[in-house]
């Protein structure tokens, strides 16, 4: 009995947890459906500087961010291409596209997670049409961004960048020197870093031309 009360203890934190997630509460998903998909996950917690996923690593799970913060970082760990706090998640297009890792989730901040694995995810998603067309929507457009990512690198590559110097510190650093953005706070810096991109240019380039769309 005891036993008993304790995974049904667990599962209902679980399923609690999960109405932090951006993914179902904004897909109007019962906590019937949400019940069943706690009976299937596990929670997981990790400590700062532990990656949760590694690039090119095998799939075969996908996480939700329920507290703390991780990042999605470069595989030498200069560059940061995003953050995920709590009503994240991650690892998803490994499973959808049955491809390697594309792409490396450190922790920050000590961590919450809660893992689905691949069979339960697909059984979970056979069975709730809505919460599929959810979460096929935000994998297309993350292995989209993983594909433009990869031919900046590529990219940028060809052109001998040092990645260190275009980290997302030295990008907040960069943005300091810039005199609109002086007295701005280093949180406020580093979020900004986070929607820029390295652009680089040969003598003689043209960088915007008068009359293109901006």
């Amino acid at each position: 009995m005891q036993e008993s009360t304790a995974v049904a203890t667990e599962v209902d934190v679980v399923r609690e947890k999960l109405k932090s997630v951006d993914l179902f509460r904004n897909s109007g998903v019962d906590v019937g459906v949400l019940h069943e998909i706690a009976l299937r996950m596990k929670i997981v917690v990790v400590k700062p500087g532990e990656p949760v996923v590694r690039k090119g690593d095998r799939g075969k799970s996908m996480f939700f961010v329920v507290e703390g913060l991780a990042e999605v970082v470069s595989e030498d760990g200069f560059k940061t291409y995003a953050q995920m706090r709590g009503g994240s998640f991650f690892g998803e297009v490994a499973l959808f596209y049955d491809v390697a890792r594309t792409a490396t989730v450190l922790v920050r901040e000590e961590c919450t997670l809660l893992e689905l694995h691949k069979e339960e995810l697909m059984h979970v998603l056979s069975k709730y049409p809505l919460v599929e067309e959810a979460v096929r929507q935000v994998t297309d457009e993350n292995y989209q961004l993983y594909l433009v990512r990869e031919q900046r690198e590529k990219n940028a590559r060809t052109r001998t960048a040092e990645p260190e110097a275009y980290g997302l510190e030295a990008s907040a650093a960069n943005l300091k020197n810039i005199t609109l953005f002086s007295r701005c706070s280093e949180s406020f810096l580093r979020q900004l870093a986070l929607g820029t991109e390295i652009c680089m240019f040969d003598p003689g380039d043209i960088v915007i031309s008068k009359g293109d769309p901006a």
